[in-house]
């Protein structure tokens, strides 16, 4: 049948152009696949020597362990997440090389360009990061205090701590927090109001006993005067 046959005849061209291709590009594809293999034992490699740095080197959890921040990232060890931004800097850099070798069309582009921003993206955690440890100080903190609901206090001032070292970490990476700002003075004032609300109410229990007097006193006298304005 001649339309079997000429489709036949340009699916062999076809496949034979991209043999072609791929016979003449041999090379660059092997060392490119060569750099993502060195990557990604480089890059585990890098993992976890970062990770026994900070734990067995410098001690980094025990210190935070000791100082009650362990749970500084919400039960996440903050040693093993430096050490996957380590690993994963590494494996995309080893990639954008590899792309960059095969010069792939949109992609080769992509990762340069992604490249060029991960240094700010890198800065931008570690700043969430720093704001996460302070505001577990801060909630540590409260817990010392003698306040009625220090816990829920504690909890709202690490959340308020972390959402300001957020609203830096976006800033970092170009984003626009204006809007996140105006909700951060929202939550400030919300904050406030409780506060005063808790500090009101821990006055009037611990001086109930001194005041309670001069409440029946008062109560007394108004109801006496009640009583002459009604007769």
């Amino acid at each position: 049948m001649p339309f079997l046959r000429l489709l036949w005849e340009e699916i062999a061209k076809y496949l034979a152009s991209i043999w072609s291709l791929l016979t003449a590009e041999a090379p660059t594809i092997g060392w490119a696949f060569a750099t993502l293999i060195a990557g990604y034992v480089v890059g585990k490699l890098a993992g976890s020597l970062v990770r026994a740095f900070l734990v067995k080197g410098l001690g980094f959890d025990r210190w935070l362990e000791e100082k009650g921040l362990s749970n500084a990232a919400y039960g996440v060890s903050i040693s093993a997440l430096l050490a996957g931004f380590v690993k994963w800097y590494i494996y995309l850099l080893f990639v954008s090389t590899a792309v960059s070798m095969l010069d792939i069309p949109f992609i080769t582009p992509f990762m340069q360009s992604l490249m060029e921003y991960l240094p700010f993206i890198i800065g931008a955690v570690l700043t969430l990061l720093i704001g996460l440890v302070i505001g577990e100080w801060l909630k540590k903190g409260v817990a010392q205090m003698r306040i009625p609901f220090k816990a829920e206090v504690g909890t709202a001032v690490k959340a308020l701590t972390v959402y300001v070292f957020l609203l830096a970490a976006l800033h970092t990476v170009g984003i626009n927090v204006s809007v996140l700002i105006y909700v951060l003075l929202i939550l400030i004032a919300a904050v406030v109001l409780t506060a005063a609300l808790i500090v009101g109410i821990s006055i009037g229990l611990a001086l109930k006993d001194e005041i309670r007097p001069f409440v029946k006193e008062y109560v007394k006298e108004l109801s006496k005067a009640t009583k002459q304005e009604s007769d």
